[in-house]
């Protein structure tokens, strides 16, 4: 999905799926000649269009496998040590409840 808005954010577009999905348009700029309300018509769903496009571009980028994995090792490396800790609390918990009371 891509927003845009034009006159001073009287008026905004939505583009989904490659077609204009909504269109709002402040009762004030109705006030004003044709070929202007049209420049911002134009303004806005240009913005949209330029917005969706900027968004596909930053998902369309191809995956660095070799990074990803690098960054799923030291996930699963952070996670190996941090279950450890875990189970070392865990048997101190167990040793102090195995302990007869005072």
């Amino acid at each position: 999905m891509g927003t845009g808005s034009a006159g001073e954010g009287l008026m905004y577009a939505t583009i989904r799926d490659g077609k204009l999905d909504s269109f709002t348009i402040d009762p004030r700029l109705m006030r004003l000649p044709s070929g202007e309300l049209a420049e911002h018509v134009m303004t806005a769903v240009n913005a949209a269009l330029d917005d969706l496009r900027g968004r596909q571009a930053s998902v369309d980028q191809p995956v660095d496998v070799d990074v990803l994995a690098e960054s799923l090792g030291e996930v699963q490396d952070r996670s190996v040590r941090q279950m450890a800790r875990m189970n070392d609390a865990l048997r101190d918990v167990v040793a102090l409840l195995r302990e007869p009371p005072r």
